[in-house]
């Protein structure tokens, strides 16, 4: 917060310019500030989804993540869910969201 002040002040174009050893916010502390600082609610079923896989996006980083059938099943449902969420949460700030992503697709192979 005090490195965009900064930003502001010296009508830098990023946060980067006034402190180029600024840390990143970490991915729930941004779901935080989205709705703290912007006041937007992220719906809980998205909230959760977004978490889930994040968490095991964190496992397959830190070490090799072992999956059963199941498991892996689970994580791909959530990764469907949190895609169309994603889709449907930003397209109520961004509505050219749906044509920007009109050529990407979900696939999922064996």
């Amino acid at each position: 917060m005090s490195a965009k002040e900064k930003m502001i002040e010296k009508q830098k174009k990023n946060v980067f310019e006034v402190n180029p050893n600024l840390s990143t916010v970490g991915f729930y502390e941004a779901i935080r500030r989205l709705e703290l600082l912007c006041e937007k609610k992220v719906p809980d079923n998205f909230k959760s989804a977004l978490l889930y896989i994040n968490k095991n996006r964190n496992e397959i980083t830190h070490y090799e993540i072992d999956m059963d059938k199941d498991e892996f099943k689970l994580f791909i449902e959530n990764l469907e869910a949190a895609y169309e969420m994603t889709i449907s949460f930003f397209s109520e700030y961004e509505k050219e969201i749906i044509l920007m992503l009109s050529e990407a697709r979900f696939e999922v192979f064996p």
